[in-house]
């Protein structure tokens, strides 16, 4: 068994960027009911929202795999307010 697969995978998070957009659609859009647009996910990433994409972090994996660290796992939108974070999205 590959040894990535038996310590399992460590996740990268990184900044969203509007470049990830199309792909953070993609789940948003089967995720919920009332989706947000790319506008609003521009409009959170330009007014300084916290927002991350969550990937997986693996030394040899199979492109197109689950484990592919191209492949969007989750991502996330958080709104810092003074000693806390409030999850927007």
């Amino acid at each position: 068994m590959d040894k990535d697969l038996e310590r399992g995978a460590e996740l990268s998070f990184m900044p969203m960027t509007s470049a990830d957009l199309d792909e953070v659609l993609s789940i948003e859009s089967i995720s919920h009911l009332h989706p947000w647009t790319k506008g609003n996910f521009s409009d959170s990433l330009a007014a300084g929202h916290w927002a991350y994409c969550i990937r997986p972090e693996v030394g040899d994996y199979v492109a197109g795999s689950f484990l592919d660290p191209k492949i969007l796992w989750a991502y996330c939108v958080l709104f810092p307010a003074v000693d806390e974070l409030h999850l927007l999205n």
